[in-house]
């Protein structure tokens, strides 16, 4: 073996040879260490797959809940409180009682009366589609308090709210939109703040802001919402 090294090292090759085999040994170690090192960072992937799970959002899915939606359009104020059952809404909005079954709603004008929906920027109340683009946005950053409360963050680009929630491709080249994630003291997503200033403006829904600001309580709780119009 000794004889060997020897003549590879007055071989005129010699020297190349060996800058090889170096070269090749220490790409073989960082290869070992990427793959085999424990990950220090976290995605958005991450807590939707449980991996980092510090929240649940699963009991919205259920579709019980009291809820306090409030959209800041251009700094004009659009607020919706009421409860839903499943696919059951009683709820107020603009001093005026709006009852909901699937697609269909009702306004209490001195009689109930078939309306058309009051809601702006449904598509952003849906719990599903909530669940959606929490799980399509990347991870930021989480802030905990002593009380047990969390707060997460995330970045949302508006090319993926487009093809997601219109199914519309586009390409904007954009400071991304933000989603913020609030849970109570036992982990539970209790709000959920979106801000779509790049979306809205893109999109030309808006003159320069809009914050939609989704509030749960009672999650799980609602027991029955009386039907007003039988």
């Amino acid at each position: 073996m000794k004889d060997l090294i020897k003549e590879i090292q007055e071989n005129p090759k010699g020297k190349a040879i060996w800058f090889f085999i170096f070269y090749a040994f220490f790409f073989l170690i960082i290869v070992c260490i990427l793959f085999f090192g424990k990950k220090d960072y976290t995605t958005a992937e991450d807590y939707e797959r449980g991996i980092a799970t510090d929240y649940s959002s699963k009991l919205l899915l259920g579709d019980n809940y009291s809820f306090t939606y409030t959209i800041t359009l251009d700094d004009k104020i659009y607020q919706y409180q009421g409860e839903k059952m499943k696919n059951v809404e009683s709820f107020q909005y603009m001093n005026k009682n709006y009852y909901r079954v699937g697609d269909d709603f009702y306004v209490e004008n001195e009689i109930w009366s078939k309306c058309e929906s009051p809601y702006l920027y449904s598509e952003f109340l849906n719990s599903n589609n909530i669940e959606l683009l929490i799980h399509l946005a990347s991870y930021l950053s989480k802030t905990s308090y002593e009380s047990g409360k969390m707060t997460f963050n995330y970045l949302l680009s508006t090319n993926t709210i487009n093809k997601e929630i219109y199914n519309i491709e586009s390409d904007f080249l954009e400071e991304p939109n933000q989603v913020i994630v609030s849970t109570d003291e036992n982990q539970n997503v209790n709000q959920v703040l979106f801000l779509l200033d790049s979306y809205c403006s893109l999109n030309q829904n808006c003159m320069k802001s809009l914050k939609i600001d989704i509030q749960f309580d009672e999650v799980g709780k609602i027991e029955k919402i009386d039907n007003p119009i039988v």
